[in-house]
């Protein structure tokens, strides 16, 4: 599964690292007894990578190749383990 990036790519900053992501999930949920169940999931967020910029923007006529000369990534591992009980 994926997610294009919402923010055009010459507003790429630090507080808006804004890039296309990519999303593996795997889960399971195991029975224990009548109304107890266990359930576990996995999720990793990847992305490929994207410029953006180092400085605050002064000039909007600046397009993106002028301004971006820094580069994001993320990667995430997420975990989770949910106890569930039927009452």
């Amino acid at each position: 599964m994926g997610a294009a990036s919402a923010a055009p790519p010459e507003t790429v900053d630090p507080l808006l690292p804004e890039q296309d992501r990519y999303y593996w999930n795997f889960g399971v949920g195991i029975p224990l007894w009548n109304r107890l169940t266990v359930d576990g999931t996995y999720s990793r967020v990847n992305t490929e990578g994207q410029r953006g910029r180092t400085v605050i923007r002064t000039n909007t006529a600046l397009t993106a190749d002028q301004v971006n000369s820094g580069v994001y990534t993320l990667t995430a591992n997420i975990f989770s383990i949910t106890l569930k009980a039927s009452f």
